[in-house]
């Protein structure tokens, strides 16, 4: 490869905060990133005997949820180049089941977080310039669903957030952008089968490493006229679906 492309396309010794590193989608990310030599700080709730060992990963113990946590957090870390936001809960119900504790549960996992440690990050200046922020989201927060009404929700109003931000960003060179996913395959759907109605994409079911993928290309230097938008991982969903 040429080497000015190679400089372009490279991540190397750059640092990402990682929220929901853990997750599947999370653990694909951290794989790709270490390989290009990132630095990577990645939040968990988990315990220490459940969070996998990686090279060139700093784990931070934070509930994402806890304000005062957060806060503490942002204060004590030192800036990032990209922050991708990797973290949320599904929640199945149907609408005449939702309750107001579960609205709110939702709503402050997969939303109110995400808002309240951009703000902190933002107001500590602790994302630096080049940098990137990608939110990992859903294609549901497009189409809805009958299932998981909140959740498609709740990931609308982040996106409508990070367009919001993106805007707050220009002449900052901060870029930022979403990732719009349908089903991937993770542990969450072990044993069942690839005709299941979930994976009813064109393509079929995409992999972890396709979200890893178009992390990464929205982390790169090459990626800077890209801001405001919103990526689609759906497997032809979105052109095909009746």
């Amino acid at each position: 490869m040429d080497s000015s492309l190679h400089n372009m396309l490279s991540l190397n010794g750059k640092r990402t905060l990682l929220t929901g590193a853990f997750g599947g989608l999370g653990n694909g990310i951290i794989r790709l990133f270490t390989k290009h030599d990132q630095h990577i700080t990645a939040t968990t709730r988990r315990p220490e005997d459940e969070v996998p060992k990686h090279e060139n990963v700093e784990v931070a113990r934070v509930d994402l949820n806890n304000d005062a946590e957060v806060l503490e957090f942002v204060k004590n870390v030192d800036p990032f180049d990209n922050v991708i936001l990797c973290h949320g809960i599904v929640g199945l119900r149907v609408i005449p089941m939702i309750t107001p504790d579960y609205a709110q549960h939702i709503t402050k996992t997969n939303f109110l977080s995400k808002t309240n440690l951009i703000s902190q990050l933002v107001k500590r200046k602790k994302i630096l310039a080049p940098g990137r922020v990608v939110n990992v989201s859903s294609v549901s927060a497009h189409y809805g669903s009958k299932n998981v009404s909140m959740y498609a929700s709740s990931h609308a109003a982040t996106e409508t957030f990070m367009r919001s931000l993106a805007k707050s960003f220009l002449k900052k060179d901060v870029t930022v952008n979403s990732i719009a996913v349908n089903a991937i395959w993770t542990p969450l759907f072990e044993g069942l089968p690839d005709d299941n109605p979930i994976f009813d994409a064109p393509l079929g079911h995409g992999e972890v490493g396709d979200v890893a993928n178009a992390a990464y290309f929205l982390c790169q230097t090459g990626s800077e006229y890209i801001t405001g938008e919103t990526l689609f991982l759906t497997g032809g969903q979105a052109v095909f679906d009746d």
